[in-house]
């Protein structure tokens, strides 16, 4: 799959895409448009990570400990885990489990 940008009208080459319009498809059809003069390819970014929420439990202390985002969290996945980080006890590991937890079944 290629992301392109239409910066013409495709409508004279038998196509519906209009000026400003951004569209994934094939190579093959990448190819096609941009050969017609009517597309640029853009390049596809990645996804940005989820950031903890600014109201997150505790989240002074994570970020203290390089832990900035959902995924990173992920991998302190038990009570145990968080409280060996100086500043986070039982009660605030479970708040921060139970956060992550309605975050995830969002």
């Amino acid at each position: 799959m290629t992301k392109i940008k239409f910066i013409a009208s495709a409508c004279g080459f038998g196509y519906g895409y209009m000026e400003g319009t951004e569209l994934e498809c094939s190579d093959a059809m990448a190819e096609e448009m941009v050969e017609l003069g009517v597309a640029i390819k853009v390049k596809i970014s990645p996804p940005k990570p989820a950031i903890l929420p600014e109201d997150f439990p505790m989240r002074h202390v994570l970020v203290q400990y390089g832990i900035e985002t959902l995924a990173e969290l992920r991998n302190y996945s038990t009570v145990e885990m968080l409280t060996e980080l100086k500043g986070i006890g039982r009660r605030s590991a479970e708040a921060i489990l139970e956060r992550l937890k309605e975050i995830d079944a969002k």
